[in-house]
């Protein structure tokens, strides 16, 4: 009865010493998957409010610069 006791202490050892590397290595891998998302996250919020900052109200694009034949506008305002 005391051998078996030892053969299931030996038995729980080694399925917790083959389990807690790979239970280690999951936590691991979700912790760096969770902040590499947030992180992503993150830029991606800061580039979008630094895209709005950047353009100008009343404009489609970034600092004024409308593209196209701007003469063209003014010709119009002139008919």
């Amino acid at each position: 009865m005391i051998i078996l006791q030892f053969v299931y202490l030996a038995s729980l050892c080694l399925a917790g010493a083959l389990l807690l590397p790979g239970l280690i290595c999951l936590v691991i891998l979700a912790t760096a998957l969770y902040f590499s998302f947030h992180f992503i996250n993150s830029e991606s919020n800061d580039n979008r409010q630094k895209e709005q900052s950047r353009t100008i109200p009343g404009t489609k694009y970034r600092n004024g610069i409308t593209g196209g034949n701007t003469q063209r506008s003014t010709d119009q305002g002139r008919h």
